[in-house]
């Protein structure tokens, strides 16, 4: 690792960055179980056929834009952000089971969703 150059890896694990960062949340197995059992068969395969669609359409989209080392998943629900000495925390639950945070270590961390990524990541990175 370069001199001077923070440790990236340390602040995967300890879910708190100051360095700029796109997290991709995804559901835990339990949450998927949960929506199925909420939903009638032919609304959870629409659901599902849905997701995969709009996924896989964000995750190319963001593939394109972010370096690697600064794009992670994750299915943890808080995380932390260093931005101007302060932390803020961030509760990243919504209605949505798939969620990104955007972070740029200048501004406040914006939550959204896959289905309005490019909007939000341009509108945020400008």
């Amino acid at each position: 690792m370069e001199k001077n150059k923070p440790d990236f890896s340390s602040q995967i694990k300890a879910r708190c960055f100051n360095d700029s960062v796109v997290i991709w949340i995804h559901p835990t197995a339990f949450e998927l179980d949960s929506i199925e059992n909420h939903l009638q068969k032919e609304e959870f395969e629409t659901f599902e056929q849905d997701a995969g669609i709009y996924n896989t359409d964000a995750q190319s989209f963001l593939l394109e834009k972010v370096n690697m080392k600064y794009f992670i998943a994750d299915s943890i629900r808080f995380y932390r952000f260093i931005l101007n000495g302060d932390t803020l925390k961030l509760d990243t639950w919504r209605d949505s089971p798939w969620r990104i945070v955007l972070f740029d270590s200048n501004n406040k961390p914006l939550l959204t969703s896959p289905i309005n990524i490019e909007r939000d990541f341009v509108e945020y990175f400008k």
